[in-house]
Order: C-alpha cells, then structure tokens, then sequence
C-alpha cells in the first residue's frame, strides 16, 4: 500500500479512515488522517454520500452500478470524478474507485484515489485545439460563402456605375436643352444630341436590367447579413451557459453557416416540430454537437465517383420529457465491426493527418455526461445511418 501509484484509503461505514497511504498523503497534501470523516476530504455535493458509501443493493441500473461478487459478498463501484480537497483549502478533480465489503460483521470501504488535474488540464487544451480546428473550417467555409454574394453585388454596382456615367451625360444633354434659346435650329440640334445620348446609353436596357441588378444586391446583402446573424448567434460567448434554447433556431443557424461543406454533397432536408420548446442546455456545445454531426454526414456522401447529390435529413420532435434531434444520411453507413467503438476519443476510420477522431467522442460527452441525455447511432432501413440524440426537456439534476 505505501508503494502504490494511487492513493489508497480505508474508512469505516461511519466514514471514520483507518488506514490513509503515502500517495494518499501527498494528493490530499496531509501528514496523518487516520481518524477524520472521509467527507472532509471531498467537497460537499449531491451525489458525493452516495459516492463515498456504495449500497451493495444498487444495480447496474442506478446511478452508481456496482460489480457484486456472491462468493465474499464485496462489491465494487464503478470509477467515477468527485471534487476533492486538499489541505488548505484547494479543490481538484479526483477519480475514485470504491469497493465494500463485510469482515467479522464489520463493513469497510476500500477507496482508490487518482488525481486528474494534468489530465483535465489536457483535455482542456485538447478541446481548445479541436475548437480552433472547428473555428478555422468555418470561417472557410463563410469566407466563401460570403465572397459569392460579394461578388455579384460588387459586379453590380461597377454595372450601375457605367450606366449612371451613361445617364449623366444624358442629364447634361437635358440641362443644356433646357437653358439654350428655343429657336428651330438650337432646338433640333439639342434633341439630335438628347437621341445620341439616348442611344448612347441604352435606356430601355437598363429600363430592364437596373431594378434586377439592385434586388440583387439588396438580397446578396441579405444574405451576407443572414450568415453573419447565424454566425454570431451560433458562437455568442453569451450562450456558453446552460439556458433556454431554441434548438429549431440552433439547427437553422448550423445549416447556414456549414452550407459550404455540403452545397456541394448533399441536398438538407428538415422537419422541425413547431411544438418543440425551448430546451435548457448550453447552446454553444449543442450548436457544436450539431455541426459535428452534419460534417460526419457530409464526409460519408463524398467520394470519388460522386454524380447525384446525396440526401441529408435533419428532424426533431418533442416527446414527454425530452427533445430528439436526429439526422439521417444516405451514405454508405457505418460498419457493424466498429459502431461499438464510434465513440472512443481518437478512434477514427480518416487517414492520418485527416481527423482527430474527437467528433463523436465530443458529441457523447456533451449530450451524455454534461446533459443527462442519450445518443443512438443506428443504419437505416434504406442504407446509410441514423443519429439521434435525446436531450431532457427541463434542467437535469446531474
């Protein structure tokens, strides 16, 4: 027990320690403890009495399962994080392993302490790059979707700018006609010049061709201002908070801004319910969640010998207690031989250099561990797959 990696304590079922090792001693940044509340050294949450004394009752259907062994009646739970605190104060994040058993009517929890700060602290940078990476295909992505309305208003106006030099000079002809005497011979030559000018300038074509050139510049700046609206609702530093959402709106927003990545895959088919209501999540990793979920649909439709457009189908519905979100593709699907590993961080089917395989592990942490959800991944009936993810209608009490 003193040599151990891991901090190794044992307490009684009043929570009193009875044996605390050298590890333990240096995470928990204390010389001797034998005898204190094993609550004292865990922040005081919810969950954490339940934590720290396993039920040998519970089933794998409870919050914290338990391996029970019928043979010496010890059972053991499963690893799970608890804030715990050091001496002086501080907190960090610690994974502890429990296990219970009975001794000459005595019940005694064994405890296994690990400290993952420098791992939260990586996965933290790990997250940062992932965002940076997602941040980069975007802003890609609305480049050129922006500079295709730019285009086309910027021809538009050098368009009006010719024909209003065009129509200047018929203004001048204009004016001169008006301020010159009006004798026969004046009057006929400024006419003849108002006709030149006329033909000069080509009215009835621009007659016909200016109110088309200003609609479409007034809709390109339409559409320029509906990605930048999309794109800062998408990413407001405002939503990084659990709120109200309207997840119908996310899902819009999602659309537009990746309309690069699949303009040229797939064709997006949706079917929001209208009854949907606003549903208390964090809306910038929802949003993230979505997107995540589109690329993946648009990556399996791509290929070399690519003719018709592939389809695409984003659906959600309101159920009793939950919202469904759900995204069907009709690309090839995932295999059977890894759909159980889809959601491993780092595992990906990409060649190397291509992904990080954090997209599906990112999407199982958000809807799963951070909102009390659940996420299935299923081919369907008429080829390709099926995601949906269901997320609780009121706040979850984790």
């Amino acid at each position: 027990m003193e040599t151990a990696a891991e901090g190794i304590i044992v307490y009684d079922e009043s929570g009193c320690i009875e044996t605390f090792n050298r590890s333990a001693c240096e995470l928990f940044g204390r010389e001797y403890v034998v005898g204190v509340q094993i609550q004292d050294l865990f922040e005081e949450q919810s969950a954490t009495h339940d934590a720290l004394f396993p039920n040998c009752m519970l089933t794998s259907e409870d919050d914290h399962p338990l391996e029970v062994s019928p043979e010496d009646g010890m059972c053991r739970a499963h690893p799970i994080e608890l804030s715990a605190r050091r001496n002086g104060g501080s907190s960090f994040c610690a994974e502890v392993a429990i296990s219970r058993c009975v001794r000459n009517g005595l019940v005694l929890f064994t405890m296994l302490v690990r400290d993952l700060s420098q791992r939260k602290i990586l996965e933290s940078r790990l997250n940062q790059a992932r965002k940076m990476e997602s941040v980069g295909n975007l802003a890609a992505g609305i480049a050129h979707e922006i500079n295709t309305p730019i285009q086309f208003i910027g021809d538009n106006l050098l368009f009006l700018q010719n024909a209003f030099t065009d129509l200047e000079a018929l203004f001048d002809a204009y004016d001169s006609f008006l301020q010159t005497e009006t004798s026969s011979d004046t009057v006929a030559s400024n006419l003849q010049q108002i006709r030149q000018r006329i033909e000069s300038a080509d009215i009835p074509f621009l007659k016909e061709e200016l109110p088309t050139a200003i609609q479409q510049s007034i809709d390109g700046i339409e559409r320029v201002a509906g990605i930048v609206r999309a794109m800062k609702e998408f990413s407001s530093p405002t939503a990084d908070c659990k709120a109200l959402v309207d997840l119908n709106r996310s899902i819009r927003n999602a659309i537009k801004v990746s309309q690069n990545h699949y303009q040229d895959v797939a064709e997006i088919e949706t079917y929001l319910d209208a009854t949907l209501n606003d549903v208390h999540c964090n809306a910038i990793q929802i949003n993230q969640c979505i997107l995540n979920l589109l690329a993946n649909a648009c990556e399996a439709l791509q290929h070399d010998d690519l003719v018709h457009l592939g389809k695409i189908t984003v659906r959600t519905e309101r159920t009793e207690e939950t919202a469904r979100v759900m995204v069907n593709d009709n690309g090839p699907g995932i295999p059977e031989s890894i759909l159980d590993r889809i959601f491993e961080p780092f595992f990906t089917t990409k060649e190397v250099g291509q992904g990080m395989g954090q997209g599906l592990a990112f999407v199982y942490s958000v809807i799963v561990d951070q909102h009390g959800g659940q996420i299935r991944v299923s081919p369907t009936p008429a080829g390709g797959t099926s995601v949906c993810l269901e997320l609780p209608l009121s706040a979850p009490s984790l």
